[in-house]
């Protein structure tokens, strides 16, 4: 009975009563609304038919009890099926997840035991490079003693001091030093004792031949200790005490005899004196460069003793002459 009442379901009987609505309407000429009489049924009949399967689930859990079970069985078989395959092939009763979840750890296990290996070899290796290293600072200090030892004993037997070659340098480094301090002082004490005759000028002082002394003579540079060196007064382009050597003294025209000059002193200047300062100033004003109203003035006054030589003898503009009055510069 139940087999004869699920073939005729309500999908059939639906089936029969829409076709038989279909036909009525089409005899009667109605065929649009016979149509959608019969969609509207058919939409019906689905509906029914859903609700009346989903009653029978509903009102059936022992038939989902028991299609779970046999699920969960099915599942159970699979796990024992493969236990036993993988027990005739590895000897080891388990499935193929547990198999691969193993076999991951052997090998995690294997990595790990390599990189430990890995790690005690270069560790190994770093102690051979140390004691290798520590061997061979030893055996360098070793030598470096035996070679200070053989240079100490070699210096004695030379120069009576028991000391490395490296010390002897740095000794006779200082040795030097001293010497050519000890020569510098000397220079200078002989700079500062001479004495040098201009004319015109006074002898300088301590104080100036103190701010003047640089240890190399002005114009060629050469130290106090590869010539000699002394003192004298430039008057060109500026009044300054300045160190010399005699070369480069008498080079500048500044050594002269000392002479007594017994007549009177003329405040008259040469002409071959004016003509040897025009050329040399180029016929301007040195303070300002102008080249008018120039004239003949004396770097040291006149009335300070100054002399009517090329050397004292400057060109300035009316202007600059009345600024510089009786100062000297």
């Amino acid at each position: 009975m139940g087999e004869e009442g699920n073939d005729f379901g309500p999908d059939r009987v639906g089936w029969i009563i829409i076709s038989f609505s279909v036909i009525f309407m089409i005899l009667n000429g109605e065929f649009v609304a016979g149509f959608t009489i019969g969609i509207i049924l058919i939409i019906m009949f689905e509906y029914l038919s859903m609700e009346e399967e989903d009653g029978i689930d509903e009102q059936n859990p022992k038939a989902i009890q028991k299609t779970n079970r046999r699920m969960f069985q099915d599942y159970y078989d699979s796990l024992e099926l493969q236990r036993k395959q993988n027990f005739e092939e590895t000897g080891m009763r388990e499935t193929d997840i547990e198999r691969q979840s193993r076999e991951n750890n052997d090998r995690i296990k294997e990595v790990r035991a390599n990189v430990e290996k890995v790690r005690e070899l270069e560790k190994e290796k770093e102690k051979k490079e140390r004691e290798r290293k520590k061997k061979e600072r030893e055996r360098k200090k070793k030598e470096r003693e035996m070679r200070l030892m053989e240079e100490r004993n070699s210096n004695k037997e030379e120069t009576g001091s028991f000391e490395t070659n490296n010390q002897r340098r740095i000794r006779e480094r200082e040795q030097r030093k001293r010497e050519r301090e000890e020569r510098q002082k000397n220079a200078k004490i002989n700079a500062f004792k001479r004495k040098n005759f201009q004319s015109e000028h006074a002898l300088p002082t301590n104080s100036q031949k103190e701010r003047a002394w640089t240890g190399k003579c002005y114009v060629c540079k050469k130290s106090s200790i590869q010539t000699e060196l002394s003192f004298w007064w430039k008057i060109y382009p500026n009044l300054e005490v300045v160190s010399l050597c005699d070369k480069c003294a008498k080079k500048e025209g500044l050594i002269e005899e000392q002479e007594i000059i017994a007549e009177k002193r003329s405040r008259t200047i040469p002409d071959d004196v004016k003509d040897a300062v025009w050329r040399r100033d180029e016929g301007k004003c040195t303070q300002c460069g102008s080249n008018e109203n120039l004239e003949f003035d004396h770097i040291i006054p006149h009335s300070k003793g100054g002399a009517n030589t090329k050397r004292n003898i400057q060109l300035l503009c009316e202007s600059c002459n009345r600024k510089k009055s009786d100062k000297i510069g």
